[in-house]
């Protein structure tokens, strides 16, 4: 692929001659078309402004002013860090180093019955018959007739056009997994300077039974920019506990987008936990594409500092008699922002849909500043949708009553935070996925109180 000297947006030429300097001879044809197809239509699209809806309240300028290099070392600055964080005795565990798949530290050996690990390498690099269900998945946008990604999110044409690495699980039908099935990209001072472009893919078979954590994070402050996908497909009957943590440097940019899709009784419980990153934005797409599906959307983002956490669903309600609930949490302080925009489409023919949303927040400074914006676009006349948000700041008589006892401020305002937060985190069922994020979480609440 040449470079096209005619592209004037700085950053687009930046990753242009990152995409024409990788050797991607031994990809098959076939992916190679496919990729550079995304590449197109990201060229002609661009990347959005503040004045693009979607982005109003995020501004991508400090994603896109800086240059970035590809990451090429699996080595580890912070091996003692990644074993406590995941020593791969509470069930699978798959690691990237710096956004490289890191057979070292990855926990595979002994995959429980009714599990399949792909890797992307390999699939795009295959032309058998075998691995091309593997593909297709990858690259199938389960939104575009929607056309709503196509127009409004260059970062999934990005991913879709360079990406190279990542897995797919593949939880076999009928399969009960009692274990933790653990995907970690970890980064240290080796990511400085690099975009990394992931891309994994969930497939839970029919009336089968798992729980997965997806992990981000840092044991450093490097600037990095991590761009993943993520795309999970649950068929009949089947029930995922699907927690995403997100703990990478402060230094960092973090913009991710999930797409899932449900078929007919599936149970969804989704949770997305943010407390890292410079600037962070999540995409979340839901689709309840077939009768009886049931979806739980978790998050709890915690910005300090100067943060900036976006978070973006979009709950397409497809088919009748199913339902969505949506719960939110935010706690800011010092001059962190945050923005929430949950939207709830209730397709034509779509009856008994039952689809709540509610996005709660709590400022602890005058500088915090959070934007939220619940939508709801209904085509259908026997439903049952609401939405609301909330914005406020701690009971100043709860403080008090909690220091009338020799309780300091500070342990009092980490107390009363932890309360609020509870109501997302006591649903995580998984005990050793709750303990691994309630264990990260520590720290920020820690800080958050002072």
């Amino acid at each position: 692929m040449e470079i096209d000297r005619s592209i004037k947006d700085p950053f687009l030429d930046n990753l242009q001659r990152l995409k024409t300097s990788t050797e991607n001879g031994h990809l098959s044809k076939g992916v190679r078309e496919i990729q550079d197809k995304f590449w197109n239509d990201l060229l002609e699209m661009g990347f959005p402004t503040r004045k693009t809806e979607d982005w109003k309240y995020t501004d991508l300028r400090p994603i896109t002013s800086s240059e970035y290099r590809w990451a090429n070392s699996t080595e580890f600055m912070h091996e003692d860090d990644l074993k406590s964080f995941c020593d791969g005795s509470d069930g699978v565990s798959v690691v990237f180093i710096n956004g490289l798949l890191s057979e070292k530290y990855s926990h595979l050996d002994q995959l429980p019955e009714g599990i399949t690990i792909h890797f992307l390498d390999d699939i795009l690099t295959s032309t058998d018959d075998a691995t091309s269900r593997l593909r297709d998945v990858i690259y199938k946008n389960n939104f575009d007739e929607a056309k709503k990604i196509k127009l409004e999110d260059p970062f999934y044409l990005l991913n879709q056009s360079v990406s190279k690495n990542g897995c797919v699980i593949e939880v076999k039908k009928n399969a009960v997994i009692q274990e933790m099935i653990h995907l970690v990209y970890v980064t240290d001072e080796n990511a400085s300077g690099c975009m990394m472009n992931p891309t994994n893919v969930i497939l839970a078979g029919a009336s089968c039974e798992a729980s997965v954590l997806e992990s981000y994070v840092s044991f450093d402050q490097s600037k990095f920019f991590m761009n993943p996908i993520s795309k999970v497909y649950l068929e009949e009957n089947a029930k995922l506990e699907y927690v995403i943590l997100q703990a990478e440097s402060y230094e960092s940019f973090h913009v991710k987008n999930t797409q899932i899709v449900q078929k007919k009784d599936s149970q969804l419980m989704n949770y997305t936990i943010s407390i890292g990153s410079a600037l962070l934005r999540n995409s979340l797409w839901i689709k309840l594409d077939d009768e009886g599906c049931y979806s739980s959307l978790d998050g709890l983002y915690m910005p300090t500092g100067k943060q900036h956490m976006d978070n973006h669903t979009f709950v397409e309600h497809a088919k009748p008699n199913c339902s969505s609930n949506q719960l939110y949490k935010g706690i800011l302080t010092d001059a962190a922002r945050a923005v929430f925009n949950g939207k709830i489409l209730v397709r034509p023919g779509a009856q008994k849909t039952n689809a709540y949303q509610l996005n709660k927040n709590i400022l602890l400074s005058r500088q915090s500043h959070i934007d939220t914006k619940p939508e709801l676009e209904i085509y259908a006349d026997d439903v049952r949708c609401t939405h609301g948000a909330t914005i406020g700041q701690l009971n100043e008589d709860e403080i008090f009553y909690f220091e009338s006892r020799g309780v300091s401020r500070e342990n009092a305002v980490q107390m009363l935070c932890h309360a609020f937060a509870n109501n997302v985190l006591e649903r995580i069922t998984h005990k050793t996925i709750a303990g691994i994020v309630i264990h990260l979480l520590e720290k920020k609440f820690s800080w958050m109180s002072k």
